[in-house]
């Protein structure tokens, strides 16, 4: 897939958009961003890709009054000098807004732009105030549904319907947030699962936080996620990957425990948590010294296929529960999570030390060569580091796996020798001009930590992978930016499914070029290849599998057109070709159009249409489409087709925001769309959602 990092960020369009808004005035160019910057192939399922917005979108924007150092440098955008430039300036004087950034030696009106989204001026202080400070509440109610029903809603004669709810899915969210206070509830029906009443809701996620009370800087009873390290340990919620910021893409920056307000079901805990500041001598705070010792203790259910007995398979991350089977193992077991962090911190210099132990009420038994957790407990430790020297930052993490408690009587335990996972790397900025990072990892088959999120080839847990990642992003001249990566990756056990180690690597180049003042161009390629396996027959017909490879290129040009303050123009056009050894060459194209138009200031439109050619699901495209706020905006489309949506946002009031779309897609090489129980008749389908937020 092609992605675009940065594609709404020049051209200047979303602040008039959003100009006087007051419900989260960068939150829907930032999502934005967000989705064209993600790869989809990296996510389990829709509902994952849209956790890992909502995830992200509870970390931005950022204070530039007062956010850490670490928080600045998550902007893309801002390298190591400016952020400490940045430090440097509001250390004499506040941020009013965000425009004042130009006053910040070596950051001129693009860098502005481009990191708006990112940012925020709200406290004009970095003194924290009272309860009351920049109090307020926000509640979301989304409506969404596909025509027509799926198979699965359909019932005959006398055999009921697999699906017994609605194919309505149902979200709601009521937050409030002050300086010091964070409340909130988020709950979720899924297509297809039941709803009976206001708390009949599949999920509920809520949590109350308490931000610097005395000693205590965070405390969370509820819903809460942890992030610490490089993510080898405890990384559970979401963070950048491979396409979306090439020059710092490997890197982590730990935001220790924050509250969780998404609508993902797995990546999270649930229990409490606290952070507390060791007091340090007065000479030692002066220097902006910091050691900071954080635990957290978690217990829930969680869904789990049954075996036989008291056995389980891994925990499921299928967040769906509407048929017999997937109602059946509905939080079946019990998870129990407990860990902690001490970190020394300093202007220059973070160490860290990382523990966490996980347990199930059952042991797992896993599909030999594929989950590596096993047995019903295992604990993970590891420590962290990072260190500036210039304009270069040193960083990395070593862990290791302690092992289970069922370890030496176990049948079905797969034997593991090395138990440890490391990654280490270098970045740094060149006169604001060039911006780079290069990194090494090695995560042995035997290590596993359930809730670890270091960086790598794919998603999710860390484990049986070694490679490297260079990283780069260029100014060669005003206008222009060159952004690249080239990751090499090596699996040296079989991965799941596959009967022996395999290998590949990944390169994409992103060229963006403005114009003038709202044009600007992109030209994304990215090309994957990696080892597979096949199955053949030899000359006496028996069969066998055979090595091979398989190469993935896909490529984009895009235009952003300003043309008035009321009126934005995209066209973008896409290409696919898939080849692979023993494997027919596949490939796809798809032509795009979006239009935005602002008629009044309380009153957007968004139309888009695309037509697109592919030979099959192996040459499937992914295309942008505007959507609600925070909802994936981002259709898998194949075969041959069209399509079409439109999407209204009505502000009647400045504490109120209408969102409304109804999308079309038609094909014409197919009498059935969608396969088994999500199967529904016809070449069309279609999709509406209405969503109302408030703020007070």
């Amino acid at each position: 897939m092609i992605l675009l990092a940065g594609s709404l960020v020049d051209t200047g369009h979303a602040q008039d958009v959003e100009s006087g808004y007051a419900i989260s005035p960068g939150a829907g160019q930032l999502a934005e961003y967000l989705i064209e910057s993600a790869d989809p192939e990296d996510f389990e399922d829709a509902a994952a890709f849209e956790a890992y917005i909502e995830g992200m979108l509870d970390l931005f924007p950022v204070d530039l009054n007062r956010s850490s150092l670490d928080e600045l440098l998550l902007v893309p955008g801002l390298s190591e000098r400016l952020v400490e430039a940045i430090v440097a300036y509001r250390a004499d004087r506040a941020f009013t807004n965000v425009e004042d950034l130009v006053n910040v030696p070596g950051i001129g009106q693009g860098t502005v732009n481009r990191i708006r989204p990112w940012v925020t001026a709200r406290h004009h202080s970095s003194r924290r105030k009272g309860w009351s400070e920049n109090l307020g509440a926000q509640q979301f109610f989304r409506f969404q549904q596909s025509f027509p029903a799926a198979a699965g809603y359909q019932g005959s004669g006398d055999t009921p319907s697999q699906y017994p709810g609605s194919p309505a899915r149902l979200y709601h969210r009521q937050t409030i947030t002050s300086a010091r206070l964070s409340v909130n509830l988020t709950q979720m029906k899924l297509p297809g699962e039941t709803y009976r009443s206001p708390h009949g809701f599949d999920f509920t996620s809520a949590h109350l936080g308490i931000n610097d009370a005395g000693p205590v800087n965070r405390l969370i009873i509820g819903d809460y996620a942890v992030r610490f390290g490089q993510g080898l340990v405890v990384w559970s919620s979401a963070t950048f990957g491979k396409g979306a910021v090439a020059h710092t893409a490997p890197y982590r920056r730990s935001h220790g425990i924050t509250p969780y307000r998404s609508s993902g079901q797995i990546r999270f805990f649930r229990g409490a948590a606290s952070e507390i500041s060791l007091p340090l001598p007065y000479a030692l705070r002066q220097t902006g010294a910091e050691i900071n010792i954080s635990t957290f203790y978690s217990r829930r259910s969680r869904s789990a296929v049954e075996i036989s007995g008291d056995t389980i398979r891994p925990p499921s991350t299928n967040p769906y529960h509407r048929t017999e089977s997937e109602l059946s193992r509905r939080i079946n077991t019990l998870e129990s999570v407990q860990g902690g962090n001490i970190s020394l911190t300093h202007h220059r210099l973070s160490l860290g030390i990382s523990v966490i132990s996980y347990a199930l009420n059952r042991p797992v038994v896993p599909h030999p060569a594929s989950s590596r957790f096993q047995g019903s407990d295992h604990r993970a430790m590891g420590t962290d580091g990072a260190f500036v020297v210039g304009p270069v930052r040193i960083f990395g993490e070593y862990a290791w796996r302690t092992g289970s408690s069922v370890d030496k009587a176990q049948p079905y335990m797969l034997p593991h020798k090395k138990k440890n996972a490391w990654i280490a790397g270098i970045m740094g900025s060149f006169s604001g001009e060039m911006d780079w990072v290069f990194s090494a990892r090695s995560y042995q088959p035997g290590y596993w930590a359930e809730y670890a999120g270091g960086f790598g080839e794919g998603v999710g847990v860390p484990v049986n992978q070694k490679g490297w990642y260079f990283g780069l992003r260029l100014r060669p001249v005003p206008r222009v930016i060159i952004q690249g990566f080239l990751d090499r990756f090596i699996f040296p056990e079989p991965k799941r499914g596959y009967t022996r180690p395999s290998s590949g690597w990944e390169t994409m180049l992103n060229l963006q070029f403005r114009q003038r003042t709202g044009l600007n161009y992109q030209i994304r390629v990215r090309f994957k290849e990696r080892g597979i396996e096949l199955e053949n027959s030899d000359a006496f017909l028996r069969t066998r599998r055979i090595t091979g490879v398989s190469g993935r290129f896909t490529g984009r040009f895009q235009m952003n057109w300003q043309i008035h303050r009321r009126l934005f123009i995209r066209s973008q056009y896409d290409v696919i070709e898939t080849t692979g050894t023993n494997l027919p060459e596949k490939t796809g194209l798809a032509i795009s159009k979006t239009i935005r138009f602002q008629p009044a200031r309380s009153l957007r439109l968004d139309f888009g249409w695309a037509i697109f050619d592919t030979d099959d699901f192996s040459s499937r495209l992914y295309l942008f489409e505007y959507d609600l706020t925070n909802v994936m905006g981002s259709r898998m489309a194949y075969g041959t087709g069209r399509q079409s949506y439109v999407v209204i946002r009505f502000r009647p009031h400045r504490r109120m925001l209408i969102e409304a779309k109804y999308a079309h897609t038609m094909y014409s090489d197919r009498p059935v769309v969608g396969s088994g129980h999500d199967a529904t008749q016809g070449p069309v389908r279609s999709h509406a959602g209405i969503q109302l937020r408030f703020q007070y």
